[in-house]
């Protein structure tokens, strides 16, 4: 297995038209990372889900070009699912929908969430007005119709495992966390393509999962650093048949969903 570069590949005016769309969705502070302490209630929903709140008031963010050259290498389609996983506030959903994928952003924070639910409003207006350049090839691929969505909820808690490409940072995740985001995206359908900081294959005696294999790596900037390694898994094949799903998952259309239920 190794990367396959061929995927979502906009020109540069498109690049420019959907930057400038985001820009006026976020208020203009698009290339802003915020760094605001996270709410009592929001730590208190951090700790509950994984144990601890340690390091859930870090926050940092992928560059958005980085992620367009993420979603090329990877070999990303128009009209794939797409999640992330900790979505903040939701800047590279709203690129990914840009850029034609059906796109799912997952946050536990309500602060951060509610600030991906204010953009969206935003950019959905902006898009019903707005001329955009669709098709071509100097222009942005058609939107998947409702395909955008972010879900206040612990993604521990959501069944992600439709989609043909998940984006976690875990770069502040514990093993235990990392293994319980391998132990549900190893139900993903084979070829489906999982990019996190951290390995997913083997985490020692946190578990063993041989259904993903690292196919390579790819460095990206970000908030926090010019060049982060990012290690791309592919889901290789199913689990044996007489392992059980799992059957707790909320499905990702329950946008009722709440994170403490």
């Amino acid at each position: 297995c190794a990367l396959r570069p061929g995927g979502i590949k906009l020109s540069e005016p498109a690049q420019v038209a959907a930057l400038d769309m985001l820009s006026s969705a976020y208020d203009g502070r698009l290339f802003v990372c915020p760094h605001d302490e996270i709410s009592p209630d929001d730590k208190a929903a951090f700790a509950e889900d994984v144990g601890s709140s340690r390091g859930a008031d870090t926050y940092g963010e992928l560059d958005l070009i980085g992620f367009l050259d993420m979603l090329w290498r990877v070999g990303a389609k128009p009209g794939a699912r797409f999640y992330d996983l900790g979505a903040g506030s939701g800047k590279l959903v709203a690129m990914a929908w840009l850029a034609g994928l059906h796109a799912t952003g997952i946050e536990l924070s309500e602060g951060r969430w509610a600030a991906s639910q204010s953009a969206l409003t935003e950019l959905v207006d902006l898009v019903s007005k707005a001329a955009l350049p669709l098709g071509g090839a100097d222009g942005l691929p058609a939107m998947c119709e409702s395909g955008i969505s972010f879900l206040h909820s612990s993604f521990f808690k959501v069944d992600f495992t439709d989609a043909d490409l998940v984006f976690v940072a875990s770069t502040m995740f514990t093993k235990s966390m990392v293994a319980k985001i391998a132990e549900l995206a190893r139900w993903m359908k084979p070829g489906a393509v999982i990019v996190a900081y951290h390995g997913l294959h083997d985490l020692g005696r946190f578990g063993q999962f041989p259904e993903l294999v690292e196919i390579g790596e790819i460095i990206e900037r970000t908030s926090w650093c010019l060049d982060t390694c990012w290690r791309v898994h592919e889901v290789l094949h199913a689990p044996a048949e007489s392992e059980q799903r799992p059957q707790h998952l909320r499905q990702p259309g329950d946008q009722a969903a709440k994170p403490h239920q």
